[in-house]
Protein backbone atom coordinates (compact mmCIF):
# COMPACT_ATOMS: atom_id res chain seq x y z
CA UNK A 1 0.00 0.00 0.00
CA UNK A 2 1.14 3.56 -0.75
CA UNK A 3 0.93 4.54 2.94
CA UNK A 4 3.48 1.81 3.78
CA UNK A 5 5.71 2.80 0.86
CA UNK A 6 5.80 6.39 2.13
CA UNK A 7 7.14 5.16 5.48
CA UNK A 8 10.04 3.36 3.78
CA UNK A 9 10.87 5.32 0.63
CA UNK A 10 12.05 8.91 0.42
CA UNK A 11 10.00 11.51 -1.46
CA UNK A 12 12.57 11.79 -4.26
CA UNK A 13 12.07 8.08 -4.99
CA UNK A 14 8.28 8.29 -4.71
CA UNK A 15 8.19 11.34 -6.99
CA UNK A 16 10.72 9.91 -9.53
CA UNK A 17 8.06 8.78 -11.95
CA UNK A 18 4.89 6.77 -12.26
CA UNK A 19 3.91 4.73 -9.20
CA UNK A 20 5.50 1.32 -9.04
CA UNK A 21 3.16 -1.66 -9.27
CA UNK A 22 2.25 -3.45 -6.08
CA UNK A 23 4.49 -6.37 -5.21
CA UNK A 24 3.61 -9.30 -3.00
CA UNK A 25 5.99 -9.40 -0.06
CA UNK A 26 6.97 -13.01 0.62
CA UNK A 27 6.62 -14.53 4.07
CA UNK A 28 9.81 -15.05 6.06
CA UNK A 29 10.12 -18.76 5.22
CA UNK A 30 9.92 -18.06 1.46
CA UNK A 31 12.28 -15.09 1.75
CA UNK A 32 14.80 -17.14 3.75
CA UNK A 33 14.63 -19.97 1.19
CA UNK A 34 15.16 -17.52 -1.66
CA UNK A 35 18.11 -15.88 0.11
CA UNK A 36 19.65 -19.28 0.85
CA UNK A 37 19.57 -20.10 -2.87
CA UNK A 38 21.02 -16.77 -4.02
CA UNK A 39 23.77 -17.47 -6.58
CA UNK A 40 25.57 -14.24 -5.72
CA UNK A 41 25.61 -15.06 -2.00
CA UNK A 42 26.91 -18.50 -2.98
CA UNK A 43 29.75 -16.82 -4.87
CA UNK A 44 30.60 -14.67 -1.83
CA UNK A 45 30.67 -17.78 0.38
CA UNK A 46 32.90 -19.53 -2.16
CA UNK A 47 35.32 -16.58 -2.23
CA UNK A 48 35.41 -16.38 1.58
CA UNK A 49 36.15 -20.11 1.84
CA UNK A 50 38.85 -19.82 -0.84
CA UNK A 51 40.74 -16.92 0.76
CA UNK A 52 40.37 -18.35 4.28
CA UNK A 53 43.18 -17.01 6.46
CA UNK A 54 44.89 -15.28 3.57
CA UNK A 55 45.78 -15.26 -0.11
CA UNK A 56 48.38 -12.98 -1.65
CA UNK A 57 47.10 -10.03 -3.70
CA UNK A 58 48.88 -7.89 -6.28
CA UNK A 59 50.19 -4.39 -5.56
CA UNK A 60 46.91 -2.99 -6.92
CA UNK A 61 44.89 -5.17 -4.53
CA UNK A 62 43.65 -7.67 -7.11
CA UNK A 63 43.73 -11.41 -6.62
CA UNK A 64 46.66 -12.99 -8.44
CA UNK A 65 46.11 -14.48 -11.90
CA UNK A 66 46.83 -17.97 -10.53
CA UNK A 67 44.12 -17.51 -7.87
CA UNK A 68 41.82 -15.91 -10.45
CA UNK A 69 42.05 -19.03 -12.63
CA UNK A 70 41.00 -21.18 -9.68
CA UNK A 71 38.23 -18.79 -8.63
CA UNK A 72 36.71 -18.53 -12.12
CA UNK A 73 36.36 -22.31 -12.11
CA UNK A 74 35.31 -22.62 -8.46
CA UNK A 75 32.70 -19.84 -8.59
CA UNK A 76 31.57 -20.56 -12.15
CA UNK A 77 31.83 -16.90 -13.15
CA UNK A 78 32.11 -17.65 -16.87
CA UNK A 79 35.01 -15.22 -17.29
CA UNK A 80 37.38 -16.11 -20.13
CA UNK A 81 41.15 -15.83 -20.10
CA UNK A 82 43.06 -14.63 -23.15
CA UNK A 83 39.85 -14.03 -25.07
CA UNK A 84 39.99 -14.42 -28.85
CA UNK A 85 37.90 -12.17 -31.07
CA UNK A 86 38.45 -12.92 -34.72
CA UNK A 87 42.16 -13.33 -35.27
CA UNK A 88 43.12 -11.21 -32.24
CA UNK A 89 43.86 -12.49 -28.74
CA UNK A 90 43.31 -10.15 -25.80
CA UNK A 91 45.77 -11.29 -23.17
CA UNK A 92 44.45 -11.36 -19.61
CA UNK A 93 47.01 -9.33 -17.68
CA UNK A 94 45.13 -8.88 -14.42
CA UNK A 95 42.19 -10.30 -12.51
CA UNK A 96 40.55 -6.90 -13.11
CA UNK A 97 40.21 -7.97 -16.77
CA UNK A 98 37.71 -10.61 -15.61
CA UNK A 99 34.45 -8.70 -15.12
CA UNK A 100 32.33 -11.21 -13.21
CA UNK A 101 35.11 -12.24 -10.85
CA UNK A 102 35.98 -8.56 -10.26
CA UNK A 103 32.31 -7.90 -9.49
CA UNK A 104 32.22 -10.68 -6.88
CA UNK A 105 35.50 -9.54 -5.26
CA UNK A 106 34.38 -5.89 -5.25
CA UNK A 107 31.06 -6.79 -3.59
CA UNK A 108 32.76 -9.06 -1.07
CA UNK A 109 35.08 -6.23 -0.04
CA UNK A 110 32.27 -3.66 0.13
CA UNK A 111 30.11 -6.08 2.14
CA UNK A 112 33.13 -6.53 4.43
CA UNK A 113 33.23 -10.31 4.14
CA UNK A 114 36.85 -10.10 2.92
CA UNK A 115 39.50 -7.42 3.32
CA UNK A 116 43.11 -6.83 2.33
CA UNK A 117 45.66 -6.78 5.15
CA UNK A 118 49.40 -6.42 4.50
CA UNK A 119 49.22 -7.66 0.94
CA UNK A 120 46.86 -10.54 1.65
CA UNK A 121 43.13 -10.95 1.19
CA UNK A 122 41.59 -12.52 4.29
CA UNK A 123 38.08 -13.48 5.32
CA UNK A 124 36.47 -11.43 8.07
CA UNK A 125 34.28 -12.58 10.94
CA UNK A 126 31.24 -11.46 8.93
CA UNK A 127 32.49 -13.54 6.02
CA UNK A 128 33.01 -16.63 8.16
CA UNK A 129 29.45 -16.14 9.50
CA UNK A 130 27.90 -16.17 6.01
CA UNK A 131 25.10 -18.72 5.86
CA UNK A 132 24.03 -18.45 9.49
CA UNK A 133 21.36 -15.86 8.72
CA UNK A 134 20.60 -15.81 4.97
CA UNK A 135 18.29 -12.78 5.20
CA UNK A 136 20.93 -10.72 7.02
CA UNK A 137 23.51 -11.92 4.48
CA UNK A 138 21.28 -10.82 1.62
CA UNK A 139 20.69 -7.43 3.25
CA UNK A 140 24.48 -7.00 3.63
CA UNK A 141 24.87 -7.81 -0.08
CA UNK A 142 22.09 -5.43 -1.17
CA UNK A 143 23.56 -2.66 0.98
CA UNK A 144 26.95 -3.21 -0.67
CA UNK A 145 25.41 -2.99 -4.15
CA UNK A 146 23.53 0.18 -3.20
CA UNK A 147 26.69 1.75 -1.72
CA UNK A 148 28.72 0.99 -4.84
CA UNK A 149 25.94 1.93 -7.26
CA UNK A 150 23.95 -0.57 -9.29
CA UNK A 151 25.92 -0.14 -12.52
CA UNK A 152 29.24 0.89 -10.96
CA UNK A 153 29.27 -2.37 -8.99
CA UNK A 154 29.40 -4.26 -12.29
CA UNK A 155 31.80 -2.09 -14.26
CA UNK A 156 34.22 -0.37 -11.89
CA UNK A 157 37.86 -0.81 -12.79
CA UNK A 158 37.10 -2.23 -16.20
CA UNK A 159 39.00 -1.36 -19.34
CA UNK A 160 35.99 -0.08 -21.26
CA UNK A 161 34.38 3.37 -21.49
CA UNK A 162 31.41 2.09 -19.45
CA UNK A 163 33.55 2.34 -16.32
CA UNK A 164 33.70 6.13 -16.63
CA UNK A 165 29.99 6.40 -17.46
CA UNK A 166 28.78 4.05 -14.72
CA UNK A 167 27.91 6.76 -12.12
CA UNK A 168 25.72 8.45 -14.74
CA UNK A 169 23.85 5.18 -15.33
CA UNK A 170 23.56 4.61 -11.57
CA UNK A 171 21.47 7.79 -11.37
CA UNK A 172 19.26 6.57 -14.21
CA UNK A 173 18.64 3.12 -12.78
CA UNK A 174 15.54 3.87 -10.68
CA UNK A 175 13.71 6.02 -13.27
CA UNK A 176 14.41 3.57 -16.10
CA UNK A 177 13.65 0.46 -14.05
CA UNK A 178 10.38 1.97 -12.78
CA UNK A 179 9.37 2.75 -16.36
CA UNK A 180 9.96 -0.87 -17.34
CA UNK A 181 8.15 -2.20 -14.26
CA UNK A 182 5.06 -0.05 -14.82
CA UNK A 183 4.67 -0.77 -18.54
CA UNK A 184 1.90 -3.23 -19.33
CA UNK A 185 3.58 -4.26 -22.59
CA UNK A 186 7.16 -4.07 -23.80
CA UNK A 187 8.87 -0.69 -23.94
CA UNK A 188 10.36 0.52 -27.21
CA UNK A 189 14.09 1.21 -27.11
CA UNK A 190 13.46 4.78 -28.35
CA UNK A 191 11.18 5.36 -25.34
CA UNK A 192 13.95 4.22 -22.98
CA UNK A 193 16.43 6.56 -24.69
CA UNK A 194 13.94 9.45 -24.52
CA UNK A 195 13.34 8.83 -20.81
CA UNK A 196 17.09 8.72 -20.17
CA UNK A 197 17.61 12.08 -21.89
Amino acid sequence: PFAERALVLSEDVLDAGPPLPAVAVPDEVSARGSATGSPLLGSLRGLVDFVGDGRKVTQTGNVTLADARQLVSLLGTGDRFDERIGDRTFKTKSASDLPQLSFVVRLAAKARVVRVVKGRMVSTKAGRDLGRDPLADLQRLVDAICDLGMVTARTSGGRYVWSALAPFFDDLFVPLASMLLTAEDGVAFDAIVERAF
